[in-house]
């Protein structure tokens, strides 16, 4: 899961840069919306509809990352791990290919790739379960 602590690296330095992107919303009182929400609404609607549900996604996706980061004893499913941690690798890589393009469609073109349709029904199976 070193991608999570990517994500959260990339999102600390574009929130200390000022970029409002960055800044985790609200989705109840004194309850944030996970990390890499914001980073899922940065780089367009390509990646909500590649996962199917980025709120569902980003709370499985940074649930995990935490357990695994401050629960020793966290059991888990490493296929499970894997899927989350392949599809945040393509949510940071397609967030920076946007960002050095200054357009959203690099993050199209990754998740509409015929190299990422099997992760993408694996991806939409586990939130589905």
């Amino acid at each position: 899961m070193e991608i999570a602590m990517g994500l959260e690296y990339w999102t600390k330095i574009n929130r200390e840069e000022g970029k409002a992107w960055a800044k985790p919303k609200i989705l109840r009182k004194k309850t944030f919306e996970p990390l890499p929400m914001a980073v899922g609404r940065f780089v367009g609607p390509a990646f909500t509809d590649y996962v199917g549900d980025l709120l569902k996604w980003s709370e499985k996706f940074w649930d995990a990352y935490n357990n695994l980061k401050h629960s020793p004893n966290f059991e888990y499913d490493s296929s499970d791990i894997s899927i989350l941690a392949d599809s945040g690798a393509l949510l940071l890589q397609g967030a920076l290919l946007n960002r050095i393009a200054q357009n959203k469609s690099l993050m199209i073109e990754l998740c509409d790739s015929h190299r990422t349709q099997r992760l993408k029904a694996s991806v939409q199976d586990l939130l589905n379960r």
